[in-house]
This record gives C-alpha cells, sequence and structure tokens, in this order.
C-alpha cells in the first residue's frame, strides 16, 4: 500500500499546477490529508502526498459525510495540463482523525459494495444540496 501525509504548502496549488497528477490505483492507496483553509473559508483544499515518492496530489474536498457508523470524505482532482483523460470524483474512507484536521488519515475502497453505497449517499446528499438552493 501507498502511504500519504500531509504536504507542506501555502494552502494555493502551485502556479500551473491548478493541476494535479493521477492518483496510483485506488485498490493500492491510504492516504493522509493535509486540509488547508482558503482565504478563512471553509477548508476546501487537501494536498496528499505520497511517502514513498514524495508526489503531491491537489484535490478540492467537496463533502465529508458518514454511513453506516463510517465517515467518508469525497473529493475532486485539481485537473493537470499532462491528463489525458476528465479527473473523477475519489471518496475515501476515514480511518484516523475526524476528516477534518491535518492527523487525519484515509484510505480507498477496496470493496465495491461499501464504495457504490458510499457513493449513492454522496449523490442524494448532492442532489438535495442543489435543489434546497
Amino acid at each position: 500500500m501507498s502511504l500519504f501525509r500531509r504536504s507542506v504548502t501555502s494552502g494555493q496549488a502551485p502556479r500551473g499546477l491548478r493541476n494535479s497528477r493521477r492518483l496510483p490505483p485506488a485498490a493500492e492507496q491510504q492516504m493522509a490529508a493535509a486540509i488547508v483553509a482558503r482565504d478563512g473559508e471553509e477548508e476546501t483544499l487537501a494536498v496528499l502526498e505520497d511517502v514513498d515518492t514524495g508526489v503531491e496530489f491537489y484535490m478540492d474536498i467537496i463533502d465529508r459525510f458518514a454511513l453506516n457508523g463510517r465517515n467518508y470524505i469525497a473529493l475532486f482532482p485539481l485537473p493537470d495540463k499532462r491528463q489525458t483523460t476528465l479527473p473523477e470524483l475519489v471518496i475515501l474512507r476515514v480511518i484516523s482523525g475526524d476528516g477534518q484536521s491535518v492527523n487525519s488519515l484515509f484510505e480507498s475502497i477496496r470493496d465495491r459494495s461499501e464504495l457504490n453505497a458510499a457513493f449513492d449517499a454522496f449523490s442524494i446528499r448532492y442532489e438535495r444540496s442543489i435543489y434546497s438552493k
């Protein structure tokens, strides 16, 4: 498994990198996120660093939610100039911490039924947030 930890950052994606590298295969990752506040607003930027390679991934935090006694976080990769496919939504399970602090640890969801349930829960929350405005 690849391990990820907080990366040192100013809270802004580096110029020209509003871009992120593609994440390693979901079944092989475990990550910790640094959640960085932007202009005093709710924390929306997560910087994930691969402990083995030092590669950083910049992600927008879309949502945090609980389902069946577990906590999850939904992220969207910031696009990369080198990326040839459209970025996809990433949903990770919170395995340590509260999912909001820099000490939180996340991992990919290997079980397809758990991933589908988490995606369905996220989709319902997202639709409700759109229609409630």
